[in-house]
């Protein structure tokens, strides 16, 4: 149509169609053709459509042309030449462009060399091109800018353009697009720069392994591909997606995304002779690479600087090595991993990153690697490396920090890290990485090498062992890694690892043949262990040293420990020598009947003429220890009859003297101390001594039914004995009375007065709260000091001179007499001393003579002689003689009238000529200013004395709540014991076999008895301990101190020996049977003896007569004085003793009382509680007192 020389041709809203060839000037045109340089053509808002040219004679044709396209759309436009445009040789002002146009269903776009093209916002869809000419362009030497284009539906057989030219692509998309050709982009010998492309159902199917996505050739000069902002998924190429070839190149990939690709090879894959590579910032994930020879899906080789920064690989698979990288035949690295995450991915080994040297990799070659902040996580080998594979020698040289190696999985070895050898070389410091949670096989196994040494786990001295010819010796071989770890090798990888064991003889004295026959020596490893259980050797008595061998291994390995020396021995006597053809010794193990329970109850003993025979009719079948019958079918039972025998003659012997203990209290039960002690309490407590000793009947426990009879007659025996000694003791502790409590009198005076109030006895003369002691040294014409310490363990001192005395207590005695205060002090005195003077101007004289004075200004004289004399302002006088005289007589009228304020009273009513009548001592609280002492004293006694009475009475209930539900648990456990032993005895699960092999009944009980035991040992540490309290204590019984005494027998030689029994002695029934027989019967006759003497001694020395001091614990310090003394004669005391009855008795009855919880009363059961408690004792008291 247009054949332009020299012109600018504008060609503008037009339409073409269906164009064919002209000639003009000799030259063909279809629309433009030029024959010179400076040529323009334009065309804009232009529709080409449905043009087939079928001249080779393309639609514009020229040199140098400068073709400018816009808003045009070329549809459906082809040339048999095989291009559209034909354009060659621009100058420096020369240009293509090509913006906001389509180009569906044409031809390739442009031909020629030398152009310059600008493609801009641009479509090219729809195009099948057949013949092997580039979709686009295949100038070369050219220059090609494209940005903002989108490419789809494309089927060609070439690349889109010609790999010889400078390419820059800018914001690219590229949709279903299939190529058959090496690659969709071919870029050799130039500088390439592609950004923001976007590509997705990209198919090329070129040659297998050799199709691309990008190939980049660098040449053999230095050039460089910058990828950035690549996006690309869902795409399938026969070969490695993105391939760079050449001698050396610099690439860099950033900020990119690769995913969904399914590679016949690597998905990126550099095999330069050297290489920059710098990917940061990648998100690498669900890619495939299914070529089994290729590795990784991201391959480096040879010599590399290669940095991986902040990038992400996950869910990728290659079916060769290397889930994500694989970096091999490695000759130099620079290599930085930093900040990276590996999740995820699968490979036959090395299921994130496998490494392998170089064949020239140079030992002394030094190497930057630096591995920080990464982790691999999830990652899975097939085979070996669920994390990382390497044989890389260099990676000792890693500086590494922060990195995560955490439950990744391999198939065979090494879940986290592999090295097939020296990996002290082939790893990274260990230290340095967190390394955990890796398993092979569910096994943990973090980190692994192949197998390093074989070792002999066998301990034997001195690596030296003796066996018999023809015995087995067990042997035991691991497998080790170089890290000492055993290889578990769940997956049997080293199953056919063959161990074969050898002997050679340590001193080679045969001349012919072997000298020695061997048997299962043989063995393979199954989970990293290879057992011999049935090797034997057969030789002649002879030492050989043992050897190893491997087979079906090609790789080196070691042996430790295996120099084992073995010394083979004759048979011993219990086997029998036979011979073989070869004439080597071995023995045999005797044969029996079949009727014989070899290794079961019996053991088959050889004939006594046994070698080279092995009859098992002549053999003997040698019952086991516990068994008996011609063919040891019968269980033999320990004999108790010698027990038993023994155990019927002594109880009933003890069972005798019981019952007639109980008879006699019984017939006695009228006697003082039984009635006062309690004849119920003694009663139950013989009783309970009974049930015990018949418990020892049953003893041997030969049947369920002893079992239980030993068990109920036991515990229920010693809890009549523990609950009689604990009331006896908790009483005493509760009303016992010590230094710290209220004193017995005021006890049974308290409940002496009218309103319940304590009031003063009048019988008494002088009441101190601490009791003092009179001594009275013989008469000597020399001074003496004597320092003696009293039952109360307080030390008095005394001046002692002729014929008179000075005695005071030592501690401070106050009186309160209207508001004067008077002072007892302790002084020191000297051996010229008659009268003791303290710094309070007050003295206590006792005066034998026959004159007494004192001038203080209150004094206490009692005076013994023919005159006494007291001139002080207030005195007292108790005059024993002739004359007596007392200046002060109305001291004693004023004294008597205010006994309510004085806490010091005297009264001499009992004074009958030289009979002297002292009563305790008692300082009671000094009350304060304006109160009422008496009062005060009376209601502080009364509060104390009630609640001692509240803490008795809980005592009893307590009991009588507790106790029935122990009889009733007891019952309730013995029912469960015959249901149990009677399932058992029909299971034939009843007996036991006792160390010394014979037999005996298994009675089921040893948990139930053993607490019951720890019970009683409580209950009895209990008693023991306030035993222990009470034991200086006044007002109890005597019986308590026996108690005590027989508490701590009871914790030695009763339930403590029980407890020992059974849990050390439990298959030893009858050195069992023997200890408890004898220890406990010691240790409850001894609490019988001492529980009970005290009674038989008080009855055949007193009869019916009375004396509670023979059991009841009742100190009179007044009596103790005067006997100290030496001043009582025996009409004093015995009215000491008349004097002190009254109150012992009241203080029995007091305990009576106290232990009464319930009565009958018409036929009726009645409690009575501690207020009625308290009534019943004020009347009880007050009619004593009428």
């Amino acid at each position: 149509m247009i054949f332009n020389q020299a012109s600018s041709i504008t060609l503008d809203n037009c339409y073409f169609s269906k164009l064919g060839k002209a000639i003009a000037f000799n030259y063909d045109v279809v629309l433009y053709t030029s024959i010179n340089t400076n040529n323009h053509l334009k065309i804009s808002n232009s529709v080409f459509e449905d043009i087939n040219i079928e001249s080779k004679t393309p639609m514009i044709n020229s040199d140098g042309l400068v073709l400018e396209i816009y808003n045009t759309t070329y549809r459906n436009c082809h040339s048999n030449a095989g291009y559209l445009f034909n354009i060659m040789n621009h100058n420096e002002k020369g240009y293509i462009t090509i913006d906001n146009s389509i180009f569906q269903d044409t031809a390739t776009l442009i031909h020629g060399n030398s152009i310059n093209c600008n493609i801009l916002n641009s479509q090219f869809n729809n195009i099948e091109i057949k013949n092997s000419m580039p979709a686009i362009s295949d100038s070369k030497y050219s220059k090609f800018t494209i940005s903002d284009t989108k490419f789809y539906n494309l089927n060609i057989n070439h690349a889109l353009f010609g790999e010889e030219s400078i390419y820059k692509l800018n914001n690219i998309k590229l949709s279903k697009i299939k190529t058959n050709s090496k690659s969709l982009f071919h870029f050799i010998y130039n500088n390439i720069e592609i950004s923001n492309i976007e590509a997705e159902n990209i198919s090329c199917l070129g040659e297998s392994g050799n199709t691309s996505f990008i190939l980049y050739d660098s040449g053999e000069t230095k050039n460089y591909l910058s990828i950035k902002n690549l996006h690309i998924c869902n795409s399938t190429t026969n070969g490695p997606l993105i391939k760079v070839i050449g001698d050396q190149s610099k690439v860099n990939i950033e900020n990119s995304e690769i995913h969904d690709i399914s590679s016949f090879g690597s998905i990126i894959e550099l095999l330069n002779e050297k290489n920059e590579i710098m990917m940061n910032d990648l998100k690498f994930y669900n890619n495939i690479n299914n070529d089994k020879l290729s590795c990784g899906n991201i391959h480096f080789i040879n010599k590399l600087n290669l940095t991986i920064k902040n990038s992400k690989f996950f869910n990728n698979f290659c079916k060769s090595n290397g889930g994500a990288i694989c970096i091999e035949n490695i000759s130099k690295i620079d290599l930085e991993l930093n900040h990276n995450e590996f999740f995820n991915n699968k490979a036959m080994n090395g299921g994130a990153l496998y490494l392998t040297n170089g064949s020239n990799l140079k030992e002394n070659e030094t190497m930057n690697i630096t591995i920080q902040n990464n982790i691999f996580q999830k990652n899975i080998a097939n085979d070996f490396g669920g994390a990382i594979y390497s044989n890389f020698s260099k990676l000792y040289l890693a500086s590494t920090k922060n990195n995560s190696i955490i439950y990744n999985e391999a198939g065979i070895m090494g879940g986290g890290l592999y090295s097939p050898k020296s990996a002290n070389k082939n790893l990274f410091n260990l230290n340095d990485f967190v390394i955990e949670n890796n398993t092979v096989n569910s096994f943990i196994d973090n980190y692994t090498t192949k197998p390093s040494y074989i070792k002999l786990e066998n301990e034997f001295s001195n690596n030296f062992v003796n066996i018999t010819t023809g015995s087995y010796l067990h042997l035991l071989f691991k497998l080790y890694d170089e890290y000492d770890n055993i290889i578990e090798d769940p997956t049997k990888n080293y199953s056919s690892m063959i161990l074969k064991i050898i002997l050679k003889e340590k001193y080679n004295n045969t001349s012919e043949g072997t000298p020695y026959s061997l048997s299962e020596n043989i063995g393979t490893f199954i989970y990293g262990k290879c057992e011999f259980n049935n090797f034997r050797i057969f030789s002649k008595p002879n030492t050989y040293t043992m050897k190893l061998m491997i087979e079906n291994y090609n790789d080196d390995i070691m042996f430790k420990n295996s120099e084992l020396e073995i010394k083979v021995n004759s048979c011993n006597e219990n086997q029998i020598k036979m011979y073989n053809k070869k004439g080597i010794l071995y023995c045999e193990t005797p044969k029996c009947k079949p009727e014989c329970p070899v290794g079961i109850t019996a053991s088959c003993i050889p004939d006594s003429n046994n070698e080279n025979i092995n009859n098992p009719n002549k053999n003997i079948c040698s019952c086991y220890s516990g068994w008996e019958g011609q063919y040891c079918q019968n269980k033999k039972f320990i004999d108790f009859n010698k027990i038993k025998n023994s155990i019927t003659t002594i109880n009933i012997a003890i069972l005798s003297i019981l019952l007639v203990y109980i008879i006699f209290i019984v017939h006695y039960k009228d006697i003082i101390i039984i009635k006062d002690e309690g004849c119920n309490k003694i009663l139950l407590f013989s009783i309970g001594i009974c049930l015990f000793f018949i418990s020892i009947f049953f003893i041997p426990q030969l049947n369920y039914t002893e079992c239980l009879l030993n068990f109920v007659t036991k515990h229920i025996g010693i809890s009549f004995l523990l609950i009689i000694q604990y009331i006896y003791v908790s009483l005493g502790l509760e009303l016992g009375i010590s230094n710290k409590k209220l004193s017995k009198d005021n006890i049974v005076s308290t409940f002496k007065s009218n309103d319940g109030i304590p009031s003063m006895n009048s019988d008494i003369s002088i009441s101190v709260n601490s009791p003092s002691s009179i001594f009275t040294p013989k008469q000597q014409e020399t001074n003496k000091i004597i320092n003696q310490k009293t039952s109360d363990n307080y030390s008095t001192s005394y001046s002692i001179k002729s014929n008179k005395y000075a005695i005071t207590s030592n501690q401070e005695t106050t009186i309160n007499e209207n508001n004067k205060r008077m002072s007892i002090i302790e002084s020191q005195y000297s051996n010229n001393c008659e009268n003791i003077v303290n710094s309070n101007g007050m003295c206590e004289t006792i005066n034998y003579g026959n004159d007494a004075s004192n001038n203080n200004e209150m004094c206490e004289t009692i005076n013994y002689g023919n005159y006494a004399s007291n001139n002080n302002e207030m005195c007292e006088t108790i005059n024993y003689g002739y004359v007596t005289s007392n200046n002060n007589s109305d001291f004693d009228k004023n004294r008597q009238n205010k006994d309510h304020q004085n806490s010091l009273q005297i009264n001499t009513k009992n004074i009958n000529k030289n009979k002297l009548s002292i009563s305790h001592i008692n300082i009671n609280d000094t009350p304060k200013n304006n109160e009422n002492p008496n009062a005060l004293s009376k209601n502080k006694n009364y509060k104390a004395i009630k609640k001692s009475i509240k803490r008795a009475h809980s005592i009893f209930i307590d009991i009588c709540i507790i106790y029935p539900i122990f009889i009733l648990i007891t019952l309730l456990v013995s029912v469960l014991i015959i249901v149990d032993e009677r399932k058992r005895e029909d299971l034939k699960i009843n007996t036991i076999q006792n160390k010394n092999g014979e037999w005996t009944y298994k009675c089921n009980i040893n948990n139930i008895n053993i607490i019951y035991h720890f019970l009683e040992m409580s209950i009895l540490l209990v008693i023991l301990c306030k035993g222990v309290i009470i034991f200086k204590y006044e007002c109890i019984f005597r019986c308590t101190r026996s108690i005590t005494y027989s508490s701590l027998t009871s914790v030695i030689l009763g339930p403590a020996i029980n407890i020992f029994s059974i849990l050390f002695l439990d298959n030893q029934q009858y050195e069992k049977t023997v200890l408890e027989l004898m220890l406990n019967s010691i240790c409850y006759i001894i609490c019988f003896i001492l529980f009970s003497w005290n009674i038989i001694f008080y009855i055949i020395k007193n009869g019916n007569k009375t004396n509670y001091k023979d059991y009841f614990v009742y100190v009179d310090h007044d009596e103790k004085l005067c006997k100290n003394a030496f001043i009582c004669s025996y009409e004093i005391i015995d009215d000491f003793k008349e004097k002190n009855n009254p109150i012992i008795k009241d203080y029995i009855n007091f305990y009576k009382i106290c232990s009464r919880t319930f009565e009958i009363s018409g036929r009726k059961l009645k409690y009575i509680d501690v207020k009625s408690k308290i009534k019943i004792i004020k009347e009880t008291f007050k009619s004593n007192s009428k």
